[in-house]
């Protein structure tokens, strides 16, 4: 090691690895008997400890806090505005009197480039609140071709009235846009609880095309960062990037890769919503941003690597920005056991 002691840094730490892994489970399980929400409890090998990054509103479970104390992990508090909507949040449902939007309702010439970080919408209806999302990429299973996006962009509906499949429309919004007008498809496959993903069916074939690219318009140079292939990771302080339709592409560093959010549950599914094999990173997102891929350059390539998609964000009160995603391998794994294959170029 001669040849590279000048760019080693050891430091004596006080807990092992296995004490922050049990440490991380007991938090976890005192989590389920308070019916604790409202953060997010991360592995930070940085620290060399548990970081539990707390809502404001979270103060209220002092149970839950308290006993986290007695472990000496690092409690920051957050800035009110997180990405996932409260959990009083109203549902609709569409009676579904009518056939679905036509992929061929509007029969201009003119094909768009739906590229991952641009924007999806829920479609909007009398008395209701639509989401803002950011695409994430295209996969395929079999001949269907799917845009994987955030679960939780499915939230405010409108749903298709039960026994139907429960499904929600989007529409496409462009970047510097609040206009939605193109018919996507439909998300009838998605999750919300365990794991935040869900799949856009491409219905409107005639309108997009199927691009493996990240929108990086900001560039004039590289507007457009090509897809070569899905990247696993397995070293903590790696440069990641991620683009979404709110804060277009940010980038920063990779510092762990176990860590867990609890959010107040979907009304009829479950009190909390916990989701889980999420990986933090010190980077910008914001609302709107949900759904977006996070990816990597590689010395060499002429294109990106994905390394996962964006499920949530945070802000701590002074002024570190976080935000956790799933990996690739989350994302193209089907409830099913069935496995989603990225698109790339050629």
């Amino acid at each position: 090691m001669k040849d590279y002691k000048d760019l080693l840094e050891f430091k004596q730490v006080s807990r092992s690895l296995d004490d922050l892994n049990d440490t991380f489970s007991k938090l976890i399980n005192i989590a389920d008997q308070y019916n604790a929400a409202d953060f997010i409890l991360s592995n930070e090998y940085e620290f060399n400890n548990i970081v539990l990054y707390c809502y404001n509103k979270c103060q209220k479970n002092n149970d839950f806090i308290n006993y986290a104390k007695n472990f000496g992990v690092i409690i920051n508090y957050l800035e009110n505005g997180d990405l996932f909507p409260s959990s009083d949040s109203k549902f609709k449902y569409r009676h579904n009197k009518t056939k679905r939007n036509s992929p061929n309702q509007d029969k201009r010439n003119l094909e768009i480039q739906l590229l991952g970080g641009d924007g999806i919408h829920n479609k909007a209806e009398e008395g209701i609140k639509p989401m803002t999302c950011s695409a994430g990429f295209w996969v395929s299973n079999g001949s269907q071709i799917f845009l994987a996006s955030a679960g939780h962009c499915t939230l405010y509906g409108p749903y298709v009235k039960p026994p139907d499949d429960m499904s929600v429309d989007f529409l496409y919004l462009p970047w510097n846009s609040n206009n939605s007008v193109f018919y996507i498809g439909r998300m009838s496959i998605y999750s919300i609880i365990g794991s935040d993903k869900g799949y856009i069916l491409k219905e409107n074939d005639d309108r997009f095309n199927s691009v493996p690219a990240i929108r990086n318009s900001d560039d004039p140079d590289y507007p457009e960062l090509p897809i070569v292939g899905d990247l696993p990771l397995s070293t903590r302080g790696a440069y990641l990037c991620k683009s979404g339709h709110t804060t277009h592409v940010t980038c920063g560093i990779l510092h762990s890769f176990r860590a867990v959010q609890r959010v107040p549950g979907v009304p009829g599914n479950s009190t909390i919503s916990t989701i889980n094999d999420v990986w933090a990173a010190r980077l910008i997102s914001q609302k709107g941003d949900s759904g977006g891929p996070v990816f990597k350059f590689v010395l060499g390539e002429a294109g990106v690597r994905i390394v996962g998609m964006i499920v949530g964000a945070i802000k701590t009160i002074n002024n570190i920005s976080v935000s956790i995603f799933h990996p690739t391998d989350v994302i193209s794994r089907r409830d099913n056991s069935s496995l989603m294959d990225l698109i790339t170029v050629p």
